[in-house]
């Protein structure tokens, strides 16, 4: 007997109709075993050698003490399925018994081809475990017992709904997962025998496959100006091979000949690089490969770059895989950079939406007149279309969520918002739900499957949503921050980074001030407005019936924290949020650095805050020669918005004589800047201050703060390099005689006025 209910050969009678039934469909079968253990393990291992076959095995540890695996069988951690994106697995038996990480979830199974059996191992009390995930994302002050479970409540039921799952509980079959499936055979690719790439393409699986190379390549040959080929497909369909095969036709057509691959992480390129080889190989092209996927041949090189460099270089081809991971701005960067671009993306994947990226990099690609070019990929590598265990997939891990239909006018009388949990609103509709996390994947965030299961079982995660009609416009992910007690805030004083409290880490830490952690916050995690609702005010209307609700609540404060630029600093400014901790190293993907901002509720953090934000603008304008440098000056600008406050410049009577004759006489900047920087200090400093240019202030922050070249700077102030020097001095000649007084004018009178 097993599990004390069914003996191993109703197990393995079972496994073998699963396995009959995925073969003859060319489709993945899924078995869950609640309350399945090591026998349970060791007898699926034992079916699958008796049939000549091997698996990929996932367990927490990566280790199997006492089971002997015989050849064929490959045994990993969960965490290292990472690596084998591109890879493709008979079978696969994953033990989720200790730990359930979401995304390794959602990687694994799309690692088994048709054919193929996925087998869950799952625990007795999987509705009730508080498991490794749980425990790294538990923020204090919250306990293992705060733990809210709806992720496997919601697993568990879309298990025993959908078709080709079978669901084994305590040892009985709750359902058997068979559908009668019908044998399906795939269509041969054929290349004609004249074609001169015949050797490259007829490495491609499907025709949708084919047919994408084929595109690319032409694309690539063509050239059109003010091109764009954009290539979208769910995962598996072959994406990232097509992207490979179609660089390897490229060398030898032209000379010199300048690409580059560029991708969130290297690691998502990694399919293209391996088929780039293979075709070169097979085209016979002599090629030398260096280290970080640098490839030279005559005539050509290739190399990989992240995001924010391929933004700047010149390229006559340039590949973006994985576009959707990739900040718009720098996908429309390298589109008015680079004649013709090639972009792909997963539309249902884990690296972001692909849904984002076609509707809105679509859009502002069509407003810049950009000749397009779209090549779909439907037709899956590893599988036959509409594999049951895929549907699965995306419909668990909301792969597939997409925004609710427009519901007409807009009434704001009639505007609905709601703070709820979100199992809550899962569980019992599940429409609203994935229409509102829907919004998140339209809105270009990167939405993994962990993100989904910590908004559901996070202790301090509530969802918020401004609807009309019962379809959410606006969404808003919420986590409760902060009440720290004595013991926990002495920890991160000391140098711990606690799970789930972002913005009272940044308060202890960099105000040095362990009062702050006592206070209750609300972090805005995530905020999107429906695609076709924004520009419209609604966003701000949820932010200003949020604050109501917090104070009701009794939050001490809201908090958000986000990539910053120029578009975004100006909404959260807008809404009265005030910057408080600016990252010092950039986002490698974006280049973006992170702010922190807070709007104060409570009366005491109101008056504290004019003390915060001089902290913040005085640490800022010291980091800004080095750790800030690359910041956008406008970026800046935005961020040290000073408080009205007195501000006292200290100058030796030296000093005060070197500033005017910089700014009346003839001496240089580079000999000055140490005069100079005080004042430009002071300005930004005080709203108490000359009124300057939009372009002026750009002027300062550019050349004195950041010690950006003068290079640099006028091409920021878009004017010529001897206009931004003389217009510095003019600038200085304000500032001099505003922040020192009358007794200054008897030395400016020294010299000669021009």
């Amino acid at each position: 007997m097993i599990h004390g209910g069914m003996e191993h050969g109703e197990i393995a009678s079972l496994l073998e109709r699963l396995k009959e039934e995925a073969e003859r469909a060319f489709q993945r079968r899924l078995l869950a075993f609640f309350g399945g253990g090591q026998d349970t393990l060791q007898l699926s291992v034992d079916f699958l050698r008796s049939r000549g076959e091997g698996a990929l095995i996932l367990t927490a540890s990566g280790e199997l003490p006492g089971v002997k695996l015989p050849e064929g069988f490959s045994l990993l951690a969960h965490n290292e399925s990472e690596k084998l994106l591109g890879r493709t697995y008979e079978n696969l038996i994953m033990d989720l018994t200790e730990n359930l990480v979401p995304n390794d979830l959602g990687r694994a199974v799309g690692l088994i081809k048709g054919g193929g059996l996925v087998l869950l191992l799952l625990p007795h009390d999987f509705l009730s475990q508080v498991n490794v995930f749980h425990r790294n994302t538990l923020p204090p002050p919250f306990t293992p017992g705060d733990v809210r479970h709806y992720f496997a409540f919601w697993l568990k039921r879309t298990l025993l709904e959908a078709d080709g799952v079978a669901v084994v509980e305590d040892g009985n079959v709750v359902k058997d997962g068979l559908t009668d499936a019908e044998e399906w055979v795939r269509e041969p690719v054929v290349v004609p025998d004249g074609d001169s790439l015949k050797n490259i393409k007829s490495l491609a699986l499907t025709r949708d496959q084919l047919r994408a190379v084929e595109e690319i390549i032409f694309f690539l040959q063509e050239r059109p100006e003010r091109g764009a080929l954009i290539l979208v497909a769910d995962r598996g369909r072959g994406k990232s091979a097509a992207l490979g095969l179609a660089a390897a036709a490229i060398p030898g057509e032209r000379a010199p000949l300048k690409m580059a691959i560029t991708s969130a992480e290297r690691e998502m390129a990694e399919e293209v690089f391996r088929f780039f080889r293979r075709g070169l190989n097979l085209r016979g092209v002599k090629y030398r490969e260096g280290r970080g996927n640098f490839f030279e041949g005559e005539g050509w090189t290739l190399q990989y770059l992240p995001p924010p460099a391929a933004s700047e270089g010149r390229w006559d081809v340039l590949f973006v895989d994985e576009a959707a991971a990739i900040p718009y701005r720098l996908l429309l960067k390298m589109a008015r950079r680079v004649r013709s671009p090639v972009f792909s993306t997963t539309i249902h994947g884990y690296e972001g939406s692909g849904r984002s990226f076609s509707v809105r990099f679509i859009q502002g690609l069509t407003q810049e007149r950009f000749d397009l070019r779209k090549v779909k990929m439907e037709e899956p590598i590893r599988y036959s279309p509409d594999d049951p265990v895929e549907r699965w997939l995306f419909r668990a891990l909301m792969l597939s969520a997409e925004p609710g239909e427009m519901p007409g006018k807009i009434d704001r009388r009639r505007l609905r918002f709601n703070v709820e949990v979100a199992g809550e609103v899962l569980e019992r509709n599940e429409e609203f739900f994935r229409s509102y996390f829907g919004i998140f994947v339209l809105a270009h965030y990167k939405n993994t499957p962990n993100d989904l299961a910590l908004l559901l079982d996070g202790p301090n995660q509530w969802m918020a949503s401004l609807s009309l009609k019962g379809t959410p416009l606006v969404a808003l992910q919420l986590a409760e921050e902060g009440s720290l007690s004595r013991q926990v805030v002495e920890k991160i004083y000391s140098g711990w980074i606690p799970p789930g409290n972002l913005i009272p880490d940044c308060l202890i830490k960099y105000y040095r001030d362990e009062s702050l952690g006592g206070l209750k916050g609300l972090r805005i995690v995530r905020i999107a407005t429906h695609p076709h609702l924004q520009g419209r005010g609604l966003g701000s209307e949820a932010l200003k019936r949020l604050e109501e609700w917090a104070q009701r609540g009794g939050f001490d404060y809201l908090g958000t924290s986000y990539g910053a630029t120029e578009e975004l600093l100006n909404f959260w400014l807008k809404n009265g949020y005030t910057p408080v901790h600016v990252s010092p190293s950039p986002n490698p993907v974006s280049g973006e650095h992170s702010v922190i901002m807070i709007k104060p509720l409570s009366e005491d953090l109101k008056r504290r805050l004019n003390d915060l934000k001089e902290s913040f603008i005085r640490r800022t304008l010291e980091a800004l020669p080095d750790p800030l440098r690359d910041v956008e000056p406008e970026v800046v600008r935005l961020l040290i918005n000073p408080p009205s406050v007195d501000f006292s410049l200290k100058m030796t009577e030296e000093d005060l004589k070197r500033a005017v004759a910089y700014a009346w006489g003839t001496m240089t900047y580079v000999v000055s800047r140490d005069v100079v920087l005080p004042y430009v200090k002071a300005y930004f400093s005080t709203k108490r201050r000359p009124a300057l240019e939009r372009s002026d202030e750009i002027l300062l922050i550019s050349r004195v703060l950041q010690c950006r070249s003068w290079d640099e700077t006028h091409r920021l102030i878009r004017k010529g390099p001897v206009y931004t020097m003389i217009r510095l001095k003019d600038v200085m000649k304000l500032l001099i005689r505003y922040f020192t007084g009358e007794e200054i004018e008897k030395e400016i009178g020294r010299y000669p006025t021009r």
